[in-house]
């Protein structure tokens, strides 16, 4: 019973610790937390868009992600240095490999009746 109450002591002083530590010291227990995730989202952006103002670079940089964003898409870069038909080559030369691939996969496939086999699962007994 002592050894409960000292854990559930323990653990509430390290969600307090971590209270403080989100919300700050100084801020109350349930202050501002009625506050509803979209107001919260709202007053940052409110405030990140006054701290913009007039900062003319910084507008710019935010008027570019999205460009920026679509250059650095993988797809967007593979548009560019492979046509349709560039592909298809790509997957006709891989072929033989892909072939030689299911090969291998079927041997393996016929050949797992042999690790299965009740001689290979006696040699644990064995240790």
């Amino acid at each position: 019973m002592f050894q409960q109450e000292q854990t559930l002591v323990c653990l509430e002083r390290r969600i307090k610790k971590l209270e403080d530590q989100i919300h700050g010291k100084n801020l109350k227990r349930n202050q501002g937390l009625e506050q509803s995730c979209i107001e919260a989202l709202t007053k940052i952006q409110n405030q990140l868009q006054s701290a913009v103002t007039g900062k003319d670079k910084i507008t710019d940089a935010f008027e570019k992600l999205s460009e920026l964003e679509k250059f650095l898409d993988p797809d967007y870069a593979d548009s560019l240095t492979l046509t349709e038909a560039a592909k298809l080559d790509i997957v006709l030369e891989e072929e033989e490999l892909v072939r030689h691939i299911i090969d291998s996969l079927q041997k393996v496939e016929d050949l797992k009746s042999v690790l299965d086999s009740e001689h290979i699962k006696a040699t644990q007994l064995l240790l």
